[in-house]
């Protein structure tokens, strides 16, 4: 009896482990802007789902990331609707909450917040 109690424990602490290390349940909805793009383009709804992204793109109107379709038909591009665009600098790791999605003929505008 004991040693089954022991073995449940030691797999249950392992199990813990694995979870708390995969980080299950904190990742962003889509893992980088192409693929928010490519649901997006596939009739899925982002507004409200998050991804994450590196900042490769810093200006006054609150771009935090500009980057091309790998067949360089569309743009795809992240802007920040509040200041806590100030607080990132290139090379930063960061997760957008898109609030809104704006299109025209060759770029898709993701618009959103930063999650803590």
């Amino acid at each position: 009896m004991k040693k089954t109690l022991s073995i449940v424990l030691i797999l249950s602490v392992l199990f813990c482990m694995v979870l708390s290390v995969s980080g299950c349940g904190s990742s962003a909805d889509y893992p980088a802007p192409l693929d928010a793009y490519r649901a997006y383009c596939d009739g899925e709804d982002v507004v409200g789902k998050t991804v994450d992204f590196t900042v490769n793109d810093s200006n006054a109107i609150g771009r935090i990331f500009f980057g091309a379709t790998p067949d360089f038909s569309s743009s795809v591009e992240l802007y920040v609707t509040d200041n806590s665009a100030e607080k990132l600098e290139e090379g930063d790791s960061a997760t957008l909450k898109i609030s809104s999605v704006e299109t025209s003929l060759a770029e898709v505008d993701f618009y959103g917040t930063i999650v803590d």
